[in-house]
């Protein structure tokens, strides 16, 4: 026999977001009965088997709104049969999923504006400034599923009111009003003095000069930090380390908003040091000013000598008879073992040295050196 095909929907008109379609088929009598489905969104359809499953009922979920051409073929042994019915799907109206939301931020800001809207094709948004009166900042529009951002720069109050547009509205769809706070953010203005200090007792002397801040962190890069306006701060170990300052505003008139100044160098010297060895051999080719230039010892000068403070410096030579035969206001220049262009005889000299490190710490010692020749 011709089988016939019948094909019964629910309701041939549905409006998203029920897009989900019931429909059945009228059974056809007999064994070896297939039913094939072609629901007309370019998708796989269903296939029966046998001829039990036209009990149950399909169902089947488009993706979007339109006019569907469902198609039922039904074939047995020897013939086929066909049926067609056309559904409906209405598009809905812009809605959101998202409800306004309250925001702060601090100065600058790129922020970023969530869409949170259904079965819209693109989205508008109004930029209001409130802090005097209500002003148009800006105006943004945004294809359908992706978010804005616009970049604040003015602290203040504003107001971001979203608008969409879809198939199934025929004018804008309001959908909601954030509010946003942008805070002023702090500067970070200081300076250190001075850039070298010496150890163990020389401080380090801060300036902060910043603004719109309330709460303050030093960080000297010695992991000893201070929350102090302009602290003053000793180093324990030489080295070079870089100073940064952070800045915080109010919590409640600035957001608690943040900010961090660039980074100062200072250099840490070791404690002042003055050693002098007890015995040289001088140059017999000739005096040499007293510049060490080989580093054979042929120059009586202290080593090391670090942290002398400049004007301070004082090395005088006496011969064992209490005449004083050379001095030198320099550390970095010593006796070459010569007095009046002739080199001294072998035999110890008497030596005496005072200064001021830059610490403040004064030097002074008496001693004795051989001369070997």
């Amino acid at each position: 026999s011709v089988p016939e095909a019948r094909i019964r929907l629910s309701s041939p008109l549905y409006k998203q977001p029920n897009m989900k379609v019931e429909m059945y088929a009228d059974s056809v009598p007999g064994d070896g009965v297939r039913y094939t489905w072609d629901f007309g969104d370019g998708g796989d359809g269903d296939v029966w088997n046998d001829n039990t499953q036209y009990r149950g009922t399909q169902l089947h979920e488009y993706k979007t709104f339109g006019t569907y051409k469902v198609v039922l073929d039904v074939t047995t042994k020897h013939c086929p049969a066909s049926d067609t019915a056309v559904v409906t799907i209405l598009p809905a109206a812009p809605t959101r999923t998202v409800g306004p939301n309250k925001y702060e931020r601090c100065a600058p800001q790129n922020f970023e504006l969530v869409e949170g809207v259904r079965f819209a094709d693109s989205v508008r948004w109004d930029i209001y400034y409130a802090v005097d009166s209500t002003k148009l900042e800006a105006q943004l529009s945004v294809p359908d599923g992706e978010n804005g951002e616009y970049l604040f720069t003015k602290p203040g109050r504003y107001l971001l009111k979203e608008y969409a547009f879809g198939p199934g509205a025929d004018h804008e769809v309001y959908m909601r009003t954030d509010t946003l706070i942008i805070y002023p953010r702090p500067t970070v203005e200081f300076s250190i003095h001075p850039d070298t200090v010496r150890l163990p007792n020389v401080p380090l002397f801060t300036k902060n000069e910043s603004t719109l801040g309330v709460e303050f962190k030093w960080d000297f890069g010695d992991g000893k930090p201070s929350d102090e306006f302009e602290p003053v701060h000793y180093y324990t170990e030489p080295g070079t380390y870089y100073v940064t300052l952070q800045v915080w505003a109010d919590k409640k008139t600035g957001g608690h908003c943040n900010a961090v100044g660039k980074e100062i160098p200072v250099r840490v010297e070791a404690e002042g040091l003055m050693k002098f060895p007890t015995a040289f051999r001088p140059d017999p080719s000739g005096p040499c000013g007293g510049i060490e230039t080989k580093f054979e010892n042929f120059v009586f000068l202290p080593y090391p000598r670090r942290g002398v403070k400049e004007g301070t410096y004082l090395l005088e030579i006496f011969n064992r008879y209490g005449e004083k035969i050379y001095e030198s206001t320099d550390p970095n220049i010593g006796w070459d073992g010569y007095y009046r262009g002739e080199l001294c005889k072998q035999d110890v000299y008497v030596f005496k040295c005072r200064c001021t490190f830059e610490n403040g710490k004064l030097f002074k010692q008496i001693g004795n050196v051989t001369l070997l020749r």
